[in-house]
């Protein structure tokens, strides 16, 4: 039996336990609440433009181009969710294709965590095999490549295929699978643009799959992986295949992950020790070498400094907070925030490798007037071993959409009655209209 051929039939038989279930629940509540926060921002205007100069309304587009619109949405947000081990943001991107496919046949939402839970199982393998962690600071973007084969395994879980046609479907979307996005260098980038097409393509490949189409199943193997894109084959034994959404990550507020150890470090020194920014006299941030290049200073004119760059988010975090919450925040700073950013030195410290990639650490030391204090985190809110309330969630989102107030006022209370029933037919059946409409409503 193929590798493939062993994932296919474990995906044609993958049911979530209760303790899985609740964890899909929470997530494609998050899931749900980016791809809503995200409408209010001008970032998605810019996605939704050529179809709007065109004249197309939603109701004419096909499921494919919309769900890459909805899941281009919530991952523009930076409020999603991520797995640690493999490197892959797979919330938003899923949620967007079945919430694109329930709006056609939402009597199938009774397998709705079913799907969502397979799609994660394959970012979770498909980010192991490439070594997520590891190629996301090589230039590929490890959520781009497993898009495409996760939406399509959700997809084919959903409608229920079998091994045979799950197997086709993933493999014709590996075919269409890139990595590669390119830098953020301008704040209307491209980079979203592309997350909408993995997770459109993924949608096709299950489409043709449906109707017999063929893929090349020899691009789920170590030559494979080496011949079409340079990857070695590589399974990291500690990505938790098998419980993925449960080991996946949720976000406190908009921020790069990267950052986010060092941010509750920060804020846990200060508060501990009741420490006034009048009297840091000097912090030292410390994260593993494999990111320090991403969260080290950057230009203030770069657009994702308010997301990346380590000392500007500290700032933000001690000085204001509910910044945190804004999704299109901007590179300036108050005068007090941007003192407290030019005395934060950030270095790489090799010690901390050790527990990367399935911990994020940092470590700060935090230079006062009173003497100095020292911390060292490596799990951070929202992490599996300090999971998020349903509350801290629906909380996230609230805030969130008060910055930048998306069409469709009140959904989040709506998201709040989905806790307790996410496979209620009568949901997706209006759902997925009403927030494709509302992708249209800022025409």
């Amino acid at each position: 039996m193929t590798s493939l051929d062993a994932f296919a039939a474990r995906m044609v038989d993958y049911t979530p336990d209760d303790s899985e279930r609740a964890a899909l629940t929470l997530h494609l509540v998050d899931s749900l609440g980016a791809i809503w926060c995200g409408m209010g921002l001008s970032a998605v205007d810019d996605l939704t433009a050529p179809w709007k100069r065109s004249d197309a309304y939603p109701e004419h587009l096909p499921s494919p181009i919309l769900a890459g619109l909805l899941a281009a949405s919530g991952r523009a947000t930076e409020m999603d969710d991520i797995l640690l081990s493999a490197a892959v943001t797979p919330g938003t991107p899923l949620t967007g294709a079945l919430l694109a496919a329930l709006r056609e046949e939402p009597d199938r939402a009774e397998r709705l965590l079913v799907a969502l839970g397979a799609g994660y199982e394959t970012a979770a393998w498909l980010g192991s095999l490439i070594g997520g962690p590891d190629v996301l600071y090589q230039g590929i973007w490890p959520t781009y490549w497993v898009t495409p084969a996760a939406v399509a395994v959700a997809l084919a879980c959903l409608w229920e295929f079998t091994p045979d046609q799950l197997g086709e479907a993933m493999v014709i979307a590996l075919s269409l699978s890139v990595g590669a996005s390119g830098r953020i260098r301008h704040p209307r980038t491209s980079r979203w643009l592309t997350l909408a097409h993995a997770v459109a393509g993924g949608y096709l490949a299950a489409m043709a799959a449906q109707e017999g189409m063929v893929g090349d199943q020899s691009l789920l193997s170590p030559d494979g992986f080496r011949h079409g894109w340079g990857f070695t084959w590589t399974l990291n034994t500690k990505v938790a295949v098998g419980r993925a959404a449960g080991h996946t990550s949720l976000k406190p507020f908009s921020v790069a992950r990267q950052t986010l150890c060092a941010v509750e470090a920060f804020q846990s020194l200060l508060a501990s020790e009741s420490v006034a920014l009048d009297q840091v006299a000097a912090v030292t941030v410390e994260v593993p070498v494999a990111y320090y290049a991403m969260v080290r200073p950057q230009p203030i004119s770069a657009p994702m400094t308010p997301w990346t760059d380590v000392a500007h988010v500290l700032a933000l975090a001690a000085t204001e907070p509910n910044r945190l919450y804004d999704l299109g925040r901007d590179t300036a700073l108050t005068a007090p925030a941007q003192a407290l950013k030019e005395r934060i030195a950030v270095r790489p410290a090799r010690d901390l490798d050790a527990f990367y990639p399935e911990h994020w650490p940092a470590r700060v030391t935090v230079f006062t007037t009173r003497g100095t204090l020292g911390a060292v985190i490596l799990d951070a809110p929202g992490d599996p071993s300090k999971p998020l309330t349903e509350t801290a969630v629906l909380e996230k989102v609230q805030r969130a959409a008060c910055h930048h107030p998306p069409p469709l006022s009140g959904f989040d209370r709506e998201l709040h009655c989905l806790l307790s029933s996410p496979t209620s037919p009568a949901f997706w059946a209006s759902a997925g209209e009403r927030l494709i409409q509302a992708l249209w409503a800022r025409r």
